[in-house]
């Protein structure tokens, strides 16, 4: 294998991984939730499934802290005090 396909190998492998990436974290949780728990029936090494598992047994599996479902969020909201009111300021543009 000469240098040039060497290059080419790398290239398409970097950016096959990052497309598979960019599909996982973009595609909705509950077609996530499907694949993981597919991939699950394959012989994958401890590690690998050990990631795959808790993205399949997550209900929110969106790992933010904005959503409502997110466990995290909802402890937060609950210990959390309420924000002080604040008055808003319009301020009116100066035509001249």
């Amino acid at each position: 294998m000469n240098a040039m396909n060497a290059q080419w190998a790398i290239v398409a492998v970097v950016v096959l991984a990052s497309a598979v990436y960019a599909a996982w974290t973009l595609m909705p949780a509950s077609l996530r939730r499907v694949l993981a728990t597919a991939a699950l029936k394959l012989p994958l090494p401890a590690v690998l499934a050990t990631r795959i598992r808790s993205q399949a047994a997550n209900a929110s599996s969106c790992g933010c802290s904005g959503c409502d479902r997110n466990s995290l969020a909802t402890k937060r909201a609950e210990t959390a005090t309420p924000a002080a009111a604040r008055p808003i300021t319009i301020h009116r543009r100066v035509r001249g």
